[in-house]
C-alpha cells in the first residue's frame, strides 16, 4: 500500500481478481477489465472500482440480477481479503 492507500496497480490487481471470480462462476458474466484514460472521479477517492452493469441491450431485470450477481462475488472477495 502507498500511503496508506491502494494503488492503481492495486486497484487493478483487485478488479482482475474479481472479474476472474465472476466468470469462473459463469464464463460470459464479466468482460476483461480494461484500463481508460477517464478518471470517472476515481482521483477522488482510494481504493476506486467503477462498474458497469448490463447495456442498453439488457432489460432492467438482467441487469438488476446481474448487479446482484457481481455484488455476491464482491462480498465473497472483500471478505476473502479483508477479513472479519
Amino acid at each position: 500500500m502507498a500511503n496508506g492507500s491502494l494503488s492503481w496497480q492495486e486497484n487493478l490487481a483487485a478488479a482482475r481478481q474479481i472479474a476472474a471470480m465472476l466468470s469462473s462462476a459463469e464464463p460470459s458474466s464479466a468482460r476483461p477489465v480494461l484500463l481508460r484514460p477517464e478518471a470517472l472521479n476515481q482521483q477522488d477517492t482510494v481504493p476506486h472500482l467503477t462498474v458497469f452493469v448490463g447495456t442498453t441491450g439488457n432489460t432492467l431485470s438482467e441487469a438488476a440480477t446481474a448487479a446482484r450477481f457481481f455484488a455476491r462475488y464482491l462480498a465473497l472477495f472483500i471478505l476473502s481479503n479483508c477479513g472479519t
